[in-house]
């Protein structure tokens, strides 16, 4: 019996070893339900971005407008998104900005609008956009703005 209890501890320990020089998983992965900023000077697009985490912040406190063009990544993770087809913000300019729609076995739908094709409301100051539709239940939702002006965007 002593001797059973010994080789589980030794392959216990020696798992537990391996395990530690093995890089987490979760550092290059997006946390469910989070939502991430990334600036894309080089009009990389998000495909390219998501390849590298350390690109990326996901915490609000962080983000920064200052590019010419920022790409915003929302895990729709878990999220019921049965009805939902417009995404509304708060009222700001753009250049451009485009919506991409991702379901959890890769396949994407996008659209693009300019300022002036959102749905404007000014007595509560926002702007919807309709959501690209996509084959499957939605796992990802990309926000490429061209020309952003302000982090408030999104609030």
């Amino acid at each position: 019996m002593i001797e059973g209890l010994l080789k589980r501890a030794v392959l216990l320990v020696a798992a537990l070893f391996l395990l530690a020089g093995a890089p987490a998983v979760a550092s290059s992965t997006f946390a469910p339900g989070s939502t991430c900023l990334a600036a894309d000077p080089d009009n990389a697009g998000f495909a390219a971005l998501a390849r590298d985490r350390s690109l990326w912040s996901c915490n609000r406190g962080d983000w920064s407008w200052a590019p010419e063009r920022a790409v915003m990544r929302f895990d729709l993770a878990g999220r019921d998104m049965t009805g939902i087809d417009m995404l509304t913000m708060r009222i700001n300019g753009f250049e451009r900005l485009t919506l991409t729609l991702e379901d959890m076995h890769g396949n994407r739908s996008s659209t693009t609008y300019g300022t002036e094709d959102l749905q404007l409301a000014t007595y509560d100051w926002l702007m919807s956009a309709r959501l690209p539709s996509v084959a499957g239940a939605p796992s990802v939702l990309w926000l490429e703005v061209d020309e952003p002006r302000d982090t408030d965007m999104l609030t």
